[in-house]
């Protein structure tokens, strides 16, 4: 039925877990180290950057904090001085 309510929208969820055996050559390894997330995070915000603002984009189950291309623009791009 339609209820209208949102558990009733159509989406698709991607998820990911990385294989750090693979990602680190090491068998024993058990967290990410800080620079494959920083990759892997860097790569989550492009995304997000690209979306268009058509995407909820989350890592770890956090929002990036960048819904379109303008937010991820300001992420990189340093203010002109004197601009408001």
């Amino acid at each position: 039925g339609t209820s209208g309510s949102s558990k009733d929208l159509d989406y698709t969820k991607i998820s990911f877990v990385p294989d750090l055996a693979k990602l680190t050559s090491d068998s024993n390894v058990t967290i990410l180290p800080e620079e494959e997330y920083q990759l892997m995070r860097r790569r989550v915000v492009d995304i997000a950057g690209c979306s268009g603002g058509k995407l909820k984009v989350t890592l770890n189950g956090e929002d990036v904090g960048v819904s379109g291309f303008e937010d991820y623009v300001h992420l990189y791009r340093q203010p002109v001085e004197g601009s408001t």
